[in-house]
């Protein structure tokens, strides 16, 4: 048994979690990524969108369980929460599997968390705003902002991520 993980299967904290999937796992957190840590609290409607190159391995390691909301819809326990979970995988056409596998290998860690590369997630999260969804949350405005400036794709007018 992983010291980490407890009797009942559930993690006492995102970092132990965190942890034993970067030793076990090729995974990364896709977005909004950017408030977890130990002390996090999901508020209704959030959830942890991930990405991996075997959902199985990363399911059996999390000791994830199936939830309702879909073939990716998953849920683990952290903290005595229980964590909705979207795991995507290559292959599962969420992203195109090329792209899913760059984005695996041009991974960046985030205080210890395995993350998009500053380009794929401008990229990633402009598809998902555009391509994905309906609307443009609110918050996503400033992070396409500040990765644009990051990737130095500078000059991007804010209206443009309106615009269809």
């Amino acid at each position: 048994m992983d010291n980490n993980r407890k009797l009942t299967d559930g993690w006492e904290k995102f970092s132990d979690l965190n942890n034993s999937l970067n030793k076990k796992c090729d995974w990364l957190i896709i977005r909004n990524f950017e408030n977890l840590n130990d002390s996090f609290l999901f508020s209704e409607g959030e959830d942890i969108d991930i990405l991996c190159s075997n959902i199985d391995l990363l399911v059996d390691v999390m000791k994830a369980k199936k939830r309702e909301g879909g073939r990716c819809a998953y849920t683990v326990n952290i903290n005595n929460q229980n964590v909705p979970l979207d795991i995507r995988y290559i292959g599962d056409k969420y992203f195109d599997p090329l792209w899913a596998r760059d984005m695996l290998n041009n991974k960046k860690l985030y205080n210890g968390i395995p993350v998009l590369s500053d380009n794929d997630y401008f990229f990633s999260l402009l598809y998902h705003i555009k391509l994905q969804k309906y609307f443009v949350k609110d918050e996503y405005v400033p992070r396409l902002l500040k990765l644009a400036e990051k990737i130095n794709f500078n000059g991007l007018d804010p209206n443009f991520i309106y615009d269809d």
